[in-house]
């Protein structure tokens, strides 16, 4: 939602970022209870936290990921 809101706010939108992030929480429960192609992730995904992390921290670990296969 902050990246879609800094997005939408230099091409001049004056949408409040509680109702981007709202739309968007919305949009992927559709997306998700959807029956036909549902989303979620593959079966074999590996998901990464990449909470608080920066974005050389999260090349990081899928670089180590990478190397172990």
């Amino acid at each position: 939602a902050q990246r879609r809101y800094a997005e939408l706010l230099r091409q001049g939108s004056e949408l409040e970022y509680n109702q981007l992030e709202s739309d968007i929480r919305r949009r992927d429960k559709i997306d998700s209870e959807r029956t036909d192609s549902p989303l979620r992730p593959a079966e074999d995904a590996i998901r990464i936290k990449t909470d608080n992390l920066s974005v050389a921290e999260i090349l990081k670990q899928i670089l180590s990921l990478v190397s172990d296969q």
